[in-house]
């Protein structure tokens, strides 16, 4: 994270307290992000509506729902913290939605860079131990050969997309891991449209899931599609 530097769809990094490492003590002090994960405040909500409707909705009920534009502005957000991050030459290999934080102005910010690696004169990294890996959100290469590139990050953020438009739905639902999993993968198995993603939003979902990493769009081009789905609705929130 120092490594990364600041940036506003990046969870900031302003310390560490590293006197008393040596006994396995170690503070970081990071940006507060006080509407937490992504995952648990989509998951809080249970509709979607269009801006443009005449609907008139209670009080009471604005609570449980979120006008497209902003799924599509969270959209943007980590697409554009993603482009920084591949920018620095790090991969990620972790995007979710629970690993993407809000702040009080409803800002994506990516943060858990636990598996994350930096690519110096290499542009892949083989991953060589066991521990447990996230495998629904992982790229085929990744499954069957344990690399992890900017492109798998694509994949990843492919699946926190599907994330974003399904409210927080958990990808591959009663799906338990199995050694067959890429198998079905390579196959044609991919998640199905998410409830409040249009055929457009599907389609660069899908885009990303391609097994030829040459061919998944980059983060930048992405990140246009949304803005222009936003419209006059894009901005950059702030205080």
């Amino acid at each position: 994270m120092c490594y990364i530097g600041m940036h506003p769809n990046i969870v900031g990094f302003f310390g560490a307290y590293i006197k008393e490492i040596h006994k396995g003590i170690l503070f970081v002090a990071t940006e507060y992000c006080s509407n937490g994960s992504l995952e648990s405040y989509l998951r809080k909500k249970k509709q979607v509506v269009d801006q443009k409707e005449d609907t008139v909705y209670q009080d009471t009920q604005l609570e449980n729902f979120l006008y497209s534009h902003e799924l599509h502005q969270f959209s943007i957000g980590i697409a554009n913290g993603m482009g920084y991050i591949e920018s620095k030459h790090v991969v990620h290999g972790d995007l979710a939605a629970r690993n993407v934080l809000l702040d009080e102005y409803l800002n994506c910010k990516i943060g858990d860079f636990g598996l994350s690696r930096k690519l110096y004169e290499y542009q892949k990294y083989v991953k060589k131990s066991q521990e447990p890996l996230p495998w629904k959100w992982m790229a085929y290469e990744s499954l069957t050969k344990r690399e992890f590139t900017s492109k798998s990050d694509v994949w990843s953020y492919g699946v926190t997309l599907w994330e974003i438009y399904s409210l927080g739905k958990t990808p591959y639902g009663g799906l338990n891991w199995t050694t067959e999993f890429a198998d079905e993968l390579q196959n044609g198995l991919r998640l199905t449209k998410p409830q409040f993603a249009n055929e457009e939003i599907y389609s660069k979902m899908f885009d990303c899931w391609n097994l030829d990493v040459e061919n998944r769009p980059r983060f930048s081009e992405i990140a246009e599609l949304f803005k222009r789905l936003c419209g006059s609705s894009y901005t950059i929130l702030s205080e």
